[in-house]
């Protein structure tokens, strides 16, 4: 199943470690990131992820 995330961060030093966590977890669950890309704001930054979730 695909499914697209999108988080919002602050625009700031050390708030892309975040989406390091998050990467690492989707890997532990077996969670292919298919894509990701960056839209920039006024103060925050928002991400979005394109998942495969295996079956079930």
């Amino acid at each position: 199943m695909l499914w697209r995330v999108r988080a919002t961060l602050p625009d700031r030093p050390g708030a892309l470690a975040v989406l390091a966590v998050l990467a690492q977890s989707c890997g532990t669950a077996e969670v292919n990131i298919l894509g990701f890309q960056i839209f920039p704001g006024v103060g925050a930054v928002t991400d979005e992820l394109v998942l495969r979730t295996p079956s079930g």
